[in-house]
């Protein structure tokens, strides 16, 4: 993430929230831990249902939540997990969260290590 250490819920870290605080993504690094929040809001999708999650936005916003991670070379950012059943994305035209749930005991942990490119 590209943004300063900062004090967050997790100790000392690095915390990226959007305007509405619908999305909050915080990650601290005494404890190598990363959470995210997503409130209910008309970019968010919360299913229990279907265990699903998904935060999109598009236009200035989506710009300025990707500006605040390590871009690539297209200025552009995408990271998804090993397992894929978590991923993020960003252009300057849109940004998605989006996390599924399967019935596994042994998903995969986020860390800060795993959010850079």
């Amino acid at each position: 993430m590209n943004v300063p250490e900062q004090d967050t819920a997790l100790g000392k870290g690095k915390a990226i929230v959007n305007v509405s605080r619908s999305f909050n993504l915080v990650c601290g690094q005494r404890k190598n831990q990363c959470q995210i929040i997503l409130n209910r809001s008309p970019q968010s999708v919360i299913s229990s249902a279907k265990k699903r999650m998904k935060f999109s936005v598009q236009g200035p916003e989506a710009a300025t939540l990707t500006a605040l991670f390590h871009l690539d070379e297209n200025n552009e950012y995408h990271f998804q997990a090993a397992d894929k059943l978590f991923k993020i994305s960003g252009t300057s035209e849109r940004f998605t969260f989006e996390a599924i749930q399967l019935d596994n005991p042994h998903l995969a942990k986020l860390t800060p290590e795993k959010l850079k490119p």
